[in-house]
């Protein structure tokens, strides 16, 4: 029979979102779950969104995907440049950084794009025009890669969208590869903050948008520059992408990792999308925290062995939740005992279950040390 560890309580501080926009409270919440004075004044501190000028966002949590904070997070808006990361993710999977290609496309006959600068007949390492895609966002280099990936543009678009449908992604659509404003293409601040994520997991795309400055290596040297200019002033910023149209206003999808934590902001029609990410990852670190999900070194975390001795539990866990400050007692850790430990051994003993309220947030072999 199972049985649970009573000592093993653990009341992790920690604060829990619901994802989708400032916390609040419904009539009969204090009644279930009494709060104290100090977590009603963080509600009301959570409930005061920074005042960015971005008509829709979003703020994600790199681990796990978890939205923490959004507005119209959801909704389908144009996304101009941003479009690009999933160009780069896509040609990073299909094909090789090594690879020649011969370019077929002026980027000078693109009147009204912003450009990496290639010219017909030009050769340059795929490697070389991802950096022409992501730094200085060149169109150019977004059809050259395009045509040499899927054979047409048309084809490539395909290859896009299927991607994006792969990773489950429901609000987002392209019809073309760069993001210039066009009839059903689109995708959201959710959407594109998770694509963001996705492309960051892959070294070679984390390392292109974490450059501030590249020089290819071809005949002909194209000196890029990066437009995120997160980038170097900001802590932990480390990525992705800006972006630009008409319809769109200011688009960015932000990356800042600080202590081995990722956090993405997406934001699209602003007027100031330096301002406003800065101001959406102050609101995270003020009002949000990531805790692991381990048994902390304490003396309730000891079990005696059939020989009398104290020998210390642990989980083999690198998982965390990130939750909102005010939710302090409720993420809550038992241990369930399937067995006693012998003298000497080291091995499963039970299972260690985390709980956010009545919500499983994980469950994990339970050993001893």
């Amino acid at each position: 029979m199972r049985k649970l560890l009573g000592p093993l309580l653990l009341l992790l501080l920690a604060f829990a979102a619901t994802g989708f926009g400032p916390v609040a409270l419904i009539e009969g919440d204090e009644a279930r779950t009494p709060l104290f004075e100090y977590q009603l004044e963080l509600v009301q501190q959570t409930n005061r969104a920074p005042d960015y000028n971005a008509q829709a966002v979003s703020i994600l949590d790199g681990g796990t995907g978890k939205l923490m904070y959004g507005r119209n997070a959801h909704r389908r808006m144009a996304p101009a440049s941003l479009t690009k990361i999933v160009t780069a993710i896509v040609a990073l999977e299909k094909g090789r950084l090594g690879d020649v290609v011969k370019v077929k496309v002026n980027g000078y006959a693109m009147p009204g794009s912003s450009i990496m600068g290639i010219v017909p007949g030009e050769e340059l390492t795929l490697e070389d025009l991802l950096y022409g895609l992501m730094l200085p966002s060149g169109n150019d280099a977004a059809l050259a890669i395009a045509q040499y990936i899927g054979g047409t543009e048309e084809r490539f678009v395909e290859m896009m969208n299927e991607k994006v449908a792969e990773l489950g992604l429901k609000n987002t659509h392209f019809v073309n590869p760069h993001g210039l404003d066009g009839d059903d293409h689109y995708s959201s601040p959710y959407d594109i903050a998770m694509l963001g994520r996705y492309g960051m997991r892959n070294p070679a795309f984390a390392r292109m948008v974490g450059t501030v400055t590249y020089v290819t290596k071809g005949k002909t040297p194209h000196q890029l520059l990066n437009g995120n200019r997160l980038l170097g002033q900001y802590a932990g910023a480390n990525g992705v992408k800006t972006g630009f149209t008409e319809n769109s206003g200011q688009s960015f999808v932000a990356s800042v990792n600080r202590d081995g934590r990722a956090v993405f902001v997406g934001l699209i029609k602003s007027n100031d999308r330096l301002r406003d990410a800065k101001l959406l990852f102050e609101y995270f670190y003020e009002n949000f925290r990531c805790l692991p999900l381990t048994l902390s070194a304490n003396p309730f975390y000891k079990l005696q062995d059939d020989a009398g001795l104290w020998r210390d539990l642990a989980v083999d866990s690198n998982q965390y939740e990130c939750v909102a400050r005010w939710e302090v007692p409720y993420v809550r850790n038992f241990v369930w005992l399937d067995s006693q430990p012998a003298q000497g051994d080291a091995g499963k003993v039970g299972t260690g279950s985390f709980y956010y309220g009545d919500r499983t947030l994980a469950e994990m072999p339970a050993y001893v040390r």
